[in-house]
């Protein structure tokens, strides 16, 4: 094998005839050693290889040895999140001078090589790389990076990640063809950005589809700063048997406390791996914040660390070192009330306040373990796994000198005081009083079983939320339970605020879906579509609900003309709407579909203030409340909507804070 070439860990094979007659070298032992567990060891380590582990004093070698007696004894890092196609081209040129980087393949496979071995120079063996595919490039930066992965071979394992701008619609039809090839070229996992797709659902869709049909993992590029988006996502991913993993999630710093917790429960009971990215961000993502990692581990969530962008346009200052992922502190500065703590990109902190402990190398050039002097390192960014590969030779880390104590990361904000002292939400409240496990928002639903709320139910209790529906007739219970709803047995016409306000107290949110029903007449249509709706916006005041949503109809005005039952309706539900809107209490959003049809949704609607005459199926209308419940900057809007050819979640974001 030329000398140019790596070999393999496992190739034993000479070089020649001369290497032939060599004597391999003795083997070096690490007596001493503490492990993780706690376990104390030898390890023996022969060439590239380590050969043996065994309990301390038990490895005999005719070798050198060295006393790691006080030292913790750690496998190389992982690169979780990497870009090797754009790696070093914010300082690089193009092939005739200064100006843009150049992106011919051989350019960038010698780009995608040298910062794999910058890397494997702080220590990481094991390498995952974002390459993008599509548009004008195609196939070309990821056969490049599949160059460097095979030239690299022995020395560390990069693995890529083929990432495609756009899957849905006719833009994306040739880039879910070309995933695919990707797939078979060598590409190990399914990436992508749904953020930047027009449908982010169907993006997210068809990334699992292709990534089941291969049997790979999935790593998707989000800023997490929509929890219904990454609900669905949760979801549909939850199945997924080689896994999924999110990042950088950064939006999830930037969310009310609740909703981050409810979407950090959403992906711990999806077994969703998030990584954060804490040097820096990527082109993948807006944010330049990283994710509430204390908040998502103590949900479950498995978090690692990657460093991102490499010295490129996204980040010019990306250092790629496993070793250091605290370029990111918390701020001590006060958070806003009720938000989780959020994490800022800052410069390195000096050695003397860097809460790390002293690394350092103990292993000969070819071996991969690291040793940190005194206790188990205290930052809290776990590296994604570990490598058992031959680390080659690395250029180690100023040693920290420090040995203070870990600075912790601040506990949320209480939103009555000023003090961070951690206080539980209503949900862990309710849940700590019921003795029950809260995954998700509680949502108590007047009308619970007319056919809307039905439909909103079932969306809700999916996706891990609590969905009580509220029901006249105990005969109804069931097929509430049956869905996954909880049935609370009132009837609105004849029940007190203080009654009413006890199903509601506790509650994330309310939606008043309830109506008199087409064969009523107009005493009911009074009775229940004004008077109910406004003893139950009572009750949501009275329990301190904020959160409100009418399903109102369209033409309702409370001065509309006529004495049909149904411009009775109109003017019951117009009153009903003018009640709610002069409630200062509550954050409420009217809902006014078209004509409604039991047809299958299709996830595409026309929503504004005014989107005229039209039809619209029940599960869009569900679907349009699920969305409008997750976007507090609807609060004020009266809203039309009909059938139409905007996804949902796109709609809804168009219209919040107009």
């Amino acid at each position: 094998m030329p000398d140019s070439q790596p070999r393999r860990p496992d190739d034993n094979a000479p070089d020649s005839a001369d290497a032939a007659t060599t004597d391999p070298a003795p083997a070096l032992v690490l007596t001493g050693a503490r492990l993780t567990d706690g376990r104390a060891v030898d390890v023996r380590l022969s060439g590239s290889r380590i050969e043996a582990v065994g309990t301390a004093g038990s490895l005999a070698s005719r070798g050198p040895r060295i006393d790691l007696r006080g030292y913790l004894l750690l496998p190389a890092p992982a690169e979780p999140h990497a870009h090797s196609d754009t790696a070093l081209t914010a300082d690089s040129t193009g092939p005739d001078g200064p100006g843009p980087a150049s992106h011919r393949a051989e350019d960038i496979q010698r780009r995608a090589t040298e910062a794999a071995l910058l890397q494997l120079g702080h220590g990481a063996t094991s390498l995952r790389a974002h390459v993008r595919i599509g548009d004008v490039q195609g196939l070309a930066a990821l056969e490049a990076v599949l160059q460097t992965r095979r030239a690299l071979r022995g020395l560390a394992d990069l693995t890529a990640v083929a990432v495609p701008r756009l899957l849905t619609g006719v833009a994306g039809a040739d880039n879910l063809a070309m995933l695919r090839d990707a797939l078979k070229m060598g590409a190990a996992v399914v990436g992508g950005c749904p953020d930047l797709d027009p449908d982010p659902t169907g993006y997210t869709a068809a990334v699992l589809e292709v990534a089941a049909e291969h049997g790979c993992p999935v790593d998707l590029h989000t800023d997490g700063d929509d929890p219904t988006r990454l609900a669905r996502l949760a979801a549909m991913a939850g199945g997924l048997r080689p896994g999924v993993t999110l990042g950088p999630c950064a939006g999830l710093a930037h969310l009310p406390l609740e909703t981050a917790t409810r979407a950090a429960d959403q992906l711990a009971a999806a077994g969703i791996t998030v990584v954060c990215l804490p040097q820096g961000g990527c082109a993948g993502s807006e944010r330049r914040t990283t994710a509430p990692v204390r908040l998502l581990r103590s949900a479950g969530v498995r978090v690692a660390a990657g460093s991102g962008a490499l010295r490129d346009t996204a980040n010019l200052v990306g250092r790629g070192d496993p070793s250091k992922p605290r370029t990111s502190s918390p701020r001590n500065t006060a958070c806003a009330p009720n938000t989780p703590t959020p994490w800022s990109p800052r410069p390195p902190a000096p050695p003397s306040a860097c809460p790390m402990s002293a690394w350092r190398r103990v292993s000969p050039p070819n071996s991969s373990p690291y040793a940190a002097n005194g206790s188990p390192p205290c930052s809290p960014w776990p590296t994604a796994g570990s490598s058992s590969t031959a680390a080659g030779s690395w250029r180690a880390p100023a040693p920290y000198a420090s040995t203070a104590t870990p600075t912790p990361t601040p506990a949320p904000i209480s939103p009555v005081r000023d003090d961070p002292t951690p206080v539980p939400g209503p949900r862990a409240e309710r849940g700590a009083a019921a003795g029950r496990t809260v995954g998700g928002m509680r949502i108590v639903i007047a009308g619970g079983h007319g056919q809307i709320a039905l439909r909103l139910e079932r969306l809700l209790a999916a996706r891990g939320d609590e969905a009580v529906g509220i029901i006249r007739n105990p005969q109804q219970s069931q097929e509430l339970t049956d869905i996954g709803a909880e049935p609370a047995v009132l009837d609105l016409e004849s029940a007190s605020v203080e009654e009413t306000a006890e199903v509601l107290r506790g509650a994330d949110a309310a939606v008043f879906a309830a109506g008199a029903g087409p064969n009523s007449g107009t005493a009911r249509k009074d009775s229940v579509d004004r008077g109910a709706a406004v003893l139950f916006a009572d009750a949501a005041q009275a329990a301190g609900v904020r959160r409100y949503i009418v399903v109102s109809s369209m033409g309702a005005d409370p001065d509309h003309p006529g004495d049909e039952v149904f411009d009775v309706y109109l003017r019951a539900k117009g009153a009903a709407d003018a009640d709610v809107r002069s409630r200062s209490a509550l954050d409420w959003t009217i809902l006014r579909p078209g004509m409604l049809t039991n047809d299958a949704g299709n996830g595409q609607i026309l929503l504004a203030a005014s989107a005229g005459r039209g039809p619209i199926s029940r599960d869009d209308v569900a679907a349009t409340i699920l969305e409008l419940l997750d976007t507090p900057a609807t609060a004020g809007l009266t809203l039309e909507v009909i059938s139409g050819n905007v996804p949902v979640t796109v709609a809804v974001k168009d219209v919040a804070g107009n």
